[in-house]
C-alpha cells in the first residue's frame, strides 16, 4: 500500500472533503484532521491506493466534534447579581472536566472576570447595577479546553442613585436669583430627573424643585435679597430618590448694580387745602431706599408726608405737602439708594396756584371676557393730574354708590365677577368745585373654559408608562373629564386598572400599556357656562414580534422509529404557530402537531412549547425543520435538523426457548446475527423481575464472540428471559426475547415409610422426582 485517502463531509452537506495520507508501512495509521466546525457530525471513510490503482472506500463511521456549551440562559436576581444555566455540549464523549464562565461590560473595564466550575450553572455576583454585561461559557476537557460559547447578552437591575451630582459653586446672579453649577456623577443609570433643595439658613423653610433638564447649571429663582441659603442637589430615577449632596452655601444678591429711576418727580400747581404732590418710581434687586430733598440737600417741609409702595422689582415713592403755602415753593427731588449705590433724579418745581377743574371722561366702554377667576380690572379717568383729587361711583338704581376714593385717576376691581358688571363714572375736584364725567357701562361675559396645553402623540413601549397633559384655564368651578375615542365612558381609575386621572393638574397617566391602550384620547373641560374639547392625541404602544428563545437541538432516531421536535416561543397577545421544511417538500401525513402554554400571565408575555410528532420515520422525512411564530406585529422562525440513522436488523429470529442441562460447562447456548451500515457491537441483556430492568449477565465465558451467548457453568440461576442488542454508530436495536431453561440432577423428594404386610398380600411402595425427570425406577 502506497497512500491512503481519507474522505470525510458533515452530515447532511453534499460535498466531500479528501486528504491523502502516505503509507508508513505499519498496519496502524493514527492522522490528525484539523480545522473541522466545533459541535458538529462528520462522516469520515478511508480508501487504500497500490500501483494497481485505488481500491474501495471503507465502511463510512460517524463521529462528532466537540461543542461548546448550550442553551445557554441568562436570569438576573437583583441590581448586583446574574443566574447562569447550560446545558453540556452535544458531543463530550465522557471526557468534559468542567466549564469557564467569562463576563465583562463595555460600562465598566474594571469590571470583568472569569469563574470556574464542574456544575452546569452558576450566580455572578458583585456587579454593577444598571450594566450590560457579555457573557459566555467554555467547556474545558481532560486534554485541553474546548470551544467557547456565543456570548450572552443581559443587564442588571437599576436601583436608587447611589451617588448624588455635586455642586461645583454657587453665584449671585441679582438679589433674587442664585445660579447653581452641578457636576454629574461619572456613572448615572437611568437618571430621570434631579431634586434641588434649598433652604434659607436658620430657618425650616425647606423647597425643592424638580427638573428633567441636565445641562450643567441651573437657576434659583423669587428668592428674599441678601439672605444666606444652603443648597443641596439628588438624582432621581424610576425606582425612587438618592442621597442628596453635600450642602453649599451662598448669599442671595451679594454685588448689584445701581438702581434706575423710572418715574421721576414732575412740576405740580397746588393751593390750600390742596396738596402738592410729587411721584418718584425705581427699579432695582434688592430693598429701594427713597430720600426727598428740596432746594439743593435741604429738608423738606416737617409737614410732609411720605408713601412707599413696593411690588417685585419697583418701589414706588409719594411725597405729598398738604396745604401748600408760600413757603412750600421750591424744587424738589429724589435720590434712590441700593447697599450705598444711589441715583438722584431730575428736579421738580412746586407752585402755588388757583386751577379749575378740567373736562373730565372716562375711557371708552370696557368689555371684559372673563375666564379666569382672579382677573383684575383697571378703569381710568381722564385726565391724569396729580394735583386733582379723584373718586369713583357706581349706578346703583337712582343712588351712586361710592366705590374708591383715592388721590390718582385709576381704580382697580380684583377677583372680577359677573355681578360687577354695571355704570360707573368718575369725580374730580379740587380746590374751585368737583365735576363728574358721563356713566359709562362696564360688560362683563364669561366664556367656556380655555384649553392652554393639548395632549399631544406618543408613543411607547409596552409595559412602560406615560402621560397625557390638559392644561386649562378659566372662570368657575372647573372639571376636567379624558376620554378615549370608541368608549363612551369617562376613563376613571376604576375602568382600567392601570390608568388614573389627576384633576388638580389636569394629566392622564397610563402605567404598564398593553397593546389594546393603543387608540385617541382627548381630555374635556367644563364650567357653569360650558365646556371646551382637546385635540385627539394618538397612544402607539409598541407590541414586539414574537421571539424564539429555545428551538430543540438536532435530533437523530432510529428509520422506523418516533422523532419529536420542539420549540420555545415568547410573545405578547394572539400567537399562532407552524412547522415547515426549509426546502418546501411535505411533512410525513402522519406528522401530529400540538402546543401548551407554560407560562401565560395574561396581558404580559406568554410562553408556548410548540411540538412536531412525526412516527415511524423514514430515510425521505430528513432534513431542515422550521418552527414559525406569529403574532399581529410579525413573526420569527429557527429551524432544527432532523438526521434518520441507519439501524441494524436482525437476520431471522425464531427461537423462543431453550434448555440446557445445569452443571454443564461453556454451553454455547445461541448466537445472534445482525445486518446494517458499519461496525456493529452485540452485547447480551437478562430480565430482573424484581425491578423491571434488564441488566447484563455476569455467569458469561470470556474470550467468546460477543453476539454468542456461552455460559461458564450453567446453573440454576442462569434460567430466565435474555435478549441480544446490536448497536451501531446510528443507533441500537433490541432482538426478540429468549427463554432459557435449566434443568439438573433429579431429586427425590418423598418416599413412604416402612409398610407392614402379610405374606401373599399386595404392598406398594412410591417416590416423587423433581427437575424433569426422565423415567423414576
Amino acid at each position: 500500500i502506497l497512500e491512503y485517502v481519507i474522505q470525510f463531509k458533515k452530515v447532511g452537506a453534499i460535498s466531500n472533503h479528501h486528504i491523502q495520507v502516505n503509507s508508513s508501512g505499519s498496519t496502524r495509521h493514527v492522522y490528525t484532521i484539523v480545522g473541522l466546525s466545533v459541535d458538529t457530525k462528520y462522516h469520515f471513510k478511508v480508501q487504500a491506493a497500490t500501483l494497481a490503482g485505488f481500491g474501495p472506500f471503507s465502511i463510512g463511521i460517524k463521529h462528532s466534534t466537540y461543542g461548546p456549551p448550550i442553551n445557554i440562559w441568562a436570569t438576573v436576581l437583583s441590581p448586583n447579581s446574574i443566574k447562569l444555566i447550560w446545558k453540556p455540549p452535544t458531543a463530550n464523549h465522557n471526557v468534559l472536566k468542567g466549564y469557564k464562565v467569562f463576563y465583562n461590560t463595555k460600562e465598566f473595564f474594571a469590571d470583568s472576570g472569569s469563574i470556574v466550575t464542574t456544575s452546569t450553572s452558576v450566580t455572578l455576583t458583585k456587579l454593577q447595577e444598571c450594566a450590560n454585561y457579555d457573557i459566555r461559557v467554555q467547556s474545558v476537557f481532560t486534554a485541553s479546553a474546548g470551544p467557547i460559547s456565543n456570548s450572552v447578552k443581559v443587564k442588571t437591575w437599576s436601583d436608587v442613585p447611589k451617588v448624588p451630582p455635586r455642586i461645583s459653586s454657587l453665584l449671585a446672579v441679582d438679589p433674587l436669583r442664585l445660579e447653581v453649577f452641578v457636576i454629574r456623577p461619572s456613572y448615572q443609570c437611568s437618571v430621570t430627573n434631579y431634586m434641588i433643595r434649598y433652604i434659607k439658613v436658620g430657618t425650616s423653610d425647606i423647597k425643592v424643585i424638580k427638573t428633567s433638564v441636565f445641562n450643567g447649571r441651573f437657576v434659583l429663582s423669587e428668592l428674599e435679597p441678601l439672605t444666606n441659603y444652603s443648597v443641596q442637589i439628588a438624582a432621581v430615577n424610576i425606582n425612587g430618590s438618592g442621597p442628596f449632596s453635600m450642602p453649599v452655601f451662598e448669599i442671595s444678591g451679594k454685588d448689584v448694580p445701581a438702581p434706575t429711576i423710572v418715574t421721576h418727580p414732575t412740576d405740580t400747581y397746588a393751593a390750600a387745602p390742596f396738596s402738592g404732590v410729587f411721584t418718584c418710581s425705581a427699579e432695582g434687586y434688592g430693598p429701594l431706599s427713597i430720600v426727598w430733598k428740596k432746594d439743593n440737600e435741604s429738608d423738606i417741609p416737617v409737614k410732609s408726608i411720605i408713601s412707599v409702595i413696593q411690588s417685585n422689582d419697583t418701589t414706588v415713592s409719594t411725597l405729598r405737602i398738604p396745604d401748600v403755602n408760600g413757603d412750600d415753593v421750591g424744587v424738589y427731588y429724589c435720590t434712590v439708594w441700593v447697599r450705598r449705590k444711589g441715583i438722584r433724579s431730575k428736579l421738580a418745581n412746586l407752585f402755588a396756584t388757583e386751577a379749575v377743574p378740567p373736562f373730565v371722561e372716562i375711557l371708552p366702554s370696557p368689555q371684559i371676557n372673563l375666564v379666569e377667576n382672579t382677573f383684575i380690572l383697571l378703569m381710568k379717568c381722564i385726565p391724569d393730574d396729580s394735583n386733582l383729587m379723584y373718586s369713583w361711583e357706581r349706578k346703583h338704581g337712582d343712588v351712586p354708590l361710592k366705590v374708591s376714593s383715592r388721590n390718582t385717576s385709576n381704580v382697580t376691581i380684583v377677583n372680577l365677577r359677573p355681578e360687577d358688571a354695571g355704570e360707573y363714572r368718575c369725580v374730580v375736584w379740587n380746590s374751585t368745585g368737583n365735576i363728574s364725567s358721563d356713566y359709562t357701562t362696564l360688560t362683563i361675559k364669561v366664556f367656556a373654559p380655555v384649553i392652554l396645553t393639548h395632549p399631544v402623540n406618543a408613543g411607547v413601549g409596552v409595559y412602560r408608562s406615560l402621560e397625557f397633559r390638559c392644561d386649562v384655564k378659566g372662570f368657575g368651578v372647573l372639571q376636567v373629564v379624558w376620554r378615549k375615542v370608541g368608549s363612551g365612558l369617562p376613563i376613571t381609575a376604576t375602568t382600567k386598572s392601570n390608568v388614573s386621572v389627576n384633576y388638580f393638574n389636569s394629566t392622564l397617566k397610563i402605567t404598564k400599556a398593553v397593546g389594546y391602550y393603543s387608540g385617541q384620547y382627548y381630555c374635556i373641560a367644563s364650567n357653569q357656562v360650558g365646556q371646551t374639547v382637546s385635540r385627539y392625541a394618538e397612544l402607539r404602544v409598541k407590541v414586539p414580534s414574537p421571539e424564539i428563545i429555545q428551538p430543540s437541538k438536532n435530533v437523530t432516531v432510529g428509520s422506523n422509529q418516533t422523532a419529536e421536535l420542539y420549540c420555545l416561543a415568547l410573545s405578547f397577545g394572539t400567537l399562532s404557530y407552524d412547522w415547515k421544511k426549509q426546502d418546501d417538500s411535505k411533512i410525513s401525513s402522519t406528522a401530529t402537531k400540538s402546543y401548551v402554554v407554560t407560562k401565560d400571565l395574561g396581558t404580559k408575555r406568554k410562553t408556548i412549547t410548540y411540538s412536531l410528532k412525526i412516527p415511524d420515520v423514514q430515510i425521505s422525512d430528513e432534513g431542515w425543520y422550521c418552527c414559525v411564530a406569529t403574532n399581529e406585529h410579525g413573526n420569527a422562525n429557527k429551524c432544527v435538523w432532523l438526521e434518520v440513522a441507519t439501524c441494524p436488523t436482525f437476520i431471522s429470529w425464531h427461537m423462543s426457548k431453550v434448555t440446557l442441562k445445569a452443571t454443564s460447562t461453556r454451553v454455547h447456548a445461541i448466537s445472534c446475527s445482525a445486518m446494517g451500515v458499519g461496525p456493529i457491537q452485540y452485547y447480551w441483556e437478562k430480565y430482573q423481575l424484581s425491578n423491571d430492568s434488564w441488566i447484563r449477565p455476569s455467569n458469561l465465558a470470556e474470550n467468546v464472540l460477543p453476539h454468542q451467548l456461552v455460559f461458564k457453568v450453567v446453573t440454576e440461576e442462569d434460567e430466565g428471559t435474555y435478549r441480544c442488542v446490536a448497536t451501531n454508530d446510528d443507533c441500537s436495536v433490541e432482538s426478540e426475547s429468549i427463554v432459557i431453561v435449566v434443568y439438573g440432577p433429579p431429586t427425590i423428594v418423598f418416599l413412604n415409610e416402612s409398610s407392614v404386610a402379610s405374606e401373599g398380600s399386595n404392598v406398594t411402595v412410591s417416590c416423587k422426582a423433581t427437575n424433569d425427570v426422565d423415567a423414576v425406577k
